[in-house]
């Protein structure tokens, strides 16, 4: 790591992987490095393997990486043990990835606190992030505004983002992505345009809160929930005021089975019939296969335009540049 940090002033992008064992050769030899030129920070430090206590408490003070600054960072990633062990200077961070480990947890006072040091945030990504509920059910933790953010994830394992959603005021967020949740619940935010449902186990419940939250969606994208495919599908005799996400006109599909055919075709028709058209369906390479072994490929062309999408969008959109950790999962 020392032959590593020496070069830290000609950094642009610096991504490691290690495994806990590095951890206070990390904190060493980055702490006092300069890094003037650093714009893409990703740090994934392995968990301990022999960790296995109840959950604790991520550390209230965190030792600070590149104290002399690094004014050009915009992309910091923290996983695995990085989080809560380092932190790099925030003031100029625009996109914010946090990745934990199932056995630490927050407090709703620590996730404001961090998140009010980091006041330029577009992008925001949650994942394995536990927000333990306060003890006292009638202590209030005050809200952050988060006046820039457009884009939000929140990634499972974790408890409902409803207490982390609850504590975000979000007046301007376009996109929200959920993946492998179990649950949702949220404030309503009118502004969200897009959602992304990946490996998402949600109800019948979960998708009418998914609903109520978000009415406003124009975009939606999914492997094929039933759920929200039968909440999304518009009654002959729904009252115009009732139908869900009316604004919708973009669906993107992945891993469509056979059995998901004749559900999304009804749903479609029915927001034909109701002029609430899906005007653009964008498929993945099995989605499309599918479709032709059920005879509707064409079917579906004559009723929208149809594009082929073989690919998951890469987060944050529009990055400008491979991120090494996104391609290796």
């Amino acid at each position: 790591m020392t032959l590593v940090s020496a070069h830290s002033e000609r950094w642009r992008r610096f991504s490691l992987i290690t495994d806990h064992d590095h951890l206070i050769a990390i904190q060493t030899c980055l702490r006092d490095s300069p890094a003037p030129l650093l714009e893409h920070l990703s740090l994934l430090i392995g968990i301990p393997q022999e960790y296995n206590s109840p959950r604790t408490k991520y550390p209230g003070d965190c030792p600070v990486i590149f104290a002399r600054g690094a004014p050009s960072l915009r992309f910091a990633r923290l996983g695995g043990s990085a989080l809560g062990n380092v932190v790099p200077p925030t003031g100029a961070i625009s996109t914010l990835d946090l990745d934990g480990f199932e056995r630490y947890y927050m407090e709703p006072s620590q996730f404001v606190s961090f998140l009010e040091a980091v006041p330029s945030l577009v992008n925001l990504s949650l994942g394995q992030l536990h927000i333990h509920h306060p003890r006292d059910p009638f202590q209030v933790t005050k809200q952050i505004e988060l006046p820039l953010l457009r884009s939000l994830r929140i990634c499972g394992p974790c408890t409902s983002p409803h207490l982390a959603l609850s504590l975000l005021l979000l007046p301007q967020l376009e996109s929200l992505i959920l993946c492998e949740l179990e649950s949702f619940h949220s404030p309503v935010l009118p502004s969200v345009k897009q959602i992304t449902i990946d490996a998402c186990s949600f109800d019948e419940a979960a998708a009418t809160n998914i609903l109520l939250a978000l009415p406003n969606i124009t975009e939606l994208t999914m492997e094929l929930t039933p759920a929200i495919c039968s909440m999304t599908t518009i009654p002959v005799d729904m009252a115009e005021s009732r139908i869900p996400w009316p604004s919708l006109h973009t669906l993107t599909l992945r891993k469509m089975g056979a059995r998901d055919v004749a559900r999304l075709r009804i749903m479609v028709s029915t927001r034909i019939a109701s002029d609430h058209a899906i005007q653009k369906l964008r498929l993945d390479r099995q989605s499309r296969t599918t479709l032709k072994k059920k005879l509707c490929l064409d079917w579906f062309k004559e009723q929208m335009t149809l594009e082929n999408c073989d690919q998951p969008d890469a987060w944050p959109a529009g990055l400008g540049y491979d991120d090494p950790h996104w391609l290796m999962t």
